[in-house]
């Protein structure tokens, strides 16, 4: 029997040990969160019980032998939407979500955007659309001309497409995971408040304390005017990053 305790917690050391590779890989990469996918049960992926943990991460493998983005998975829970700073969003209602689901560890990133693009799948972004008067070269508005390295550096997050877009983007890659066993798409607004609050009853994920936001997001007092690669700041309780701040999402419902 200590034989046995000893190798199942020698297997648990190894399984923390991968993980930890996984995640300062990911840190390195700065692969990156539009995107949601509900996991259903299926050999390549944690088993059903193992979804209901807080923080599991997965990698599906795509054709081409790329792969999408990094996933976390989040626990069922209940929280009381809107804010207490805005009167129009005070005395929300309580929603409950009631399964475990997986939330992008990231914001989708030009790098992971533009492979669908290239694959034909997917619109060009405004600011590389040729005759576009948004084009960063050839456009007569310079909005996105002044975000400089930040509108084509792989590892920002994407910028300058549309809900349409977006849902293209999930409809590719959908086509191209090797594995069937879930399904890919946007989060409701919902889901996406109850991911950027992680458990926090407060204004942001981290409490009231407005000096502690710059911790976790960029905004206007502390980006430059310009986007910022993914995954710079503070992680949340869930796992996320970015859920503050450097760029809107998309939601599947506005």
């Amino acid at each position: 029997q200590q034989a046995l305790q000893q190798a199942v917690q020698e297997k648990q050391q190894a399984i923390q040990e991968k993980q930890q590779a996984v995640d300062r890989l990911a840190a390195l990469l700065g692969l990156q969160k539009v995107v949601v996918a509900e996991k259903k049960t299926s050999p390549a992926h944690p088993p059903a019980s193992a979804l209901k943990a807080v923080g599991v991460v997965f990698q599906d493998s795509l054709q081409g032998g790329s792969k999408g983005p990094l996933m976390v998975v989040v626990s069922p829970g209940r929280f009381q939407i809107g804010s207490n700073l805005f009167e129009y969003e005070k005395n929300g209602p309580v929603v409950t979500i009631g399964k475990p689901f997986a939330v992008g560890k990231y914001p989708i990133t030009v790098a992971q955007y533009l492979a669908a693009v290239d694959a034909g799948q997917c619109r060009e972004p405004e600011w590389r659309e040729a005759g576009s008067e948004y084009h960063y070269r050839t456009g007569s508005y310079d909005l996105y001309r002044k975000m400089g390295q930040s509108l084509l550096g792989e590892h920002f997050p994407i910028v300058g497409i549309s809900w349409d877009d977006a849902k293209a983007w999930i409809k590719w890659i959908n086509a191209a995971r090797k594995d069937k066993g879930g399904v890919y798409r946007l989060l409701s607004e919902a889901e996406w408040e109850y991911c950027a609050r992680a458990g926090s009853t407060g204004h942001w994920c981290h409490g009231d304390d407005e000096a502690c936001l710059a911790d976790y997001g960029w905004h206007k007092k502390n980006s430059d005017g310009h986007t910022h690669a993914v995954g710079e700041k503070a992680v949340n309780a869930f796992g996320l990053f970015d859920m503050h701040g450097n760029v809107w999402e998309w939601v599947e419902d506005g």
